[in-house]
This record gives structure tokens, sequence and C-alpha cells, in this order.
């Protein structure tokens, strides 16, 4: 990113591995669909993501976004969307944005699983990946 240190890019780096993190752990398979229904509720979530403080290493002035988190419970599927937005402004050069999108959907009975992952740097597609996984009665997978 021209304008911004290394340091700063690797920070964007971890915030897009944080969200991803994040919608992994919660699409992990649960065992029983019980077991889920009883754990686990529709849910929305908007949060403000700041940065506390900056070292004058970094380059970066601020960093200042918002996470929206939404988990849904379907009649055959669970699902996840998530979107981290931030906007990074450094000691000097262009302010940049950056933004990470995860959608994931899986069957409550765990045969099958699908997510869509999005990189988005200043309105730039960076990456884009797209994923779909089945299993069959006897357990065993394909990918």
């Amino acid at each position: 990113m021209p304008g911004i240190s290394t340091d700063t890019t690797l920070l964007c780096r971890l915030i897009a591995l944080l969200a991803v993190f994040a919608g992994a752990v919660l699409v992990a398979p649960v065992h029983s669909a019980t077991t889920a229904s009883a754990l686990l509720h529709s849910h929305r979530a908007i949060y403000r993501v700041e940065l506390a403080r900056a070292d004058s290493d970094t380059g970066l002035r601020s960093a200042r976004g918002v996470m929206v988190v939404e988990w849904k419970e379907g009649c055959r599927d669970w699902t996840l969307e998530q979107g981290l937005r931030v906007v990074f402004t450094p000691r000097e050069g262009d302010v940049v944005s950056a933004e990470t999108r995860y959608a994931g959907r899986e069957a409550k009975n765990g045969s099958e699983f699908r997510f869509k992952f999005m990189n988005v740097r200043d309105g730039t597609v960076l990456d884009l990946r797209r994923g779909y996984a089945v299993k069959d009665g006897s357990g065993a997978g394909t990918i």
C-alpha cells in the first residue's frame, strides 16, 4: 500500500485473519442438532473498531471501522455473515479503506458447508475465495 509502512500492511492482514478466525469459530461444526439448538440463537451484532494506540514506528495515525456479525438459524441450516470495514489513516500518504466479508452456510446435520470470503481494498477486490464441502452418511467428505 503506497504511503503505509510494512507494519501497517501487516496490521491489515492481521485484521483480515482475525475476521476469518472469528467466522471459522462461529461456524465450527456442532456434533448434535439438539446441542446446537440449545446453545445457538439467531443474533446480529454491530461493533465499532478503533485502534487504541499507534506506535510512531508503524507509520499509522489511526484505524477506525465497524464489524457486523449476523448468525441465523434456518429450517435446515445455520448461516453466518460477517463484515469488517476499517479506514487506515497513515501519518503520511493516502487514507486506505480495507474490507473483509465472509458468508457461510452449514446444514444442521453437518452434511454440507459452503463459504465465500472476499478481501477488498479501496473498492478493489484483492482476494475472493469460495468453498463447498459435503459429507456422506458414513462421515466421509469431499471438498
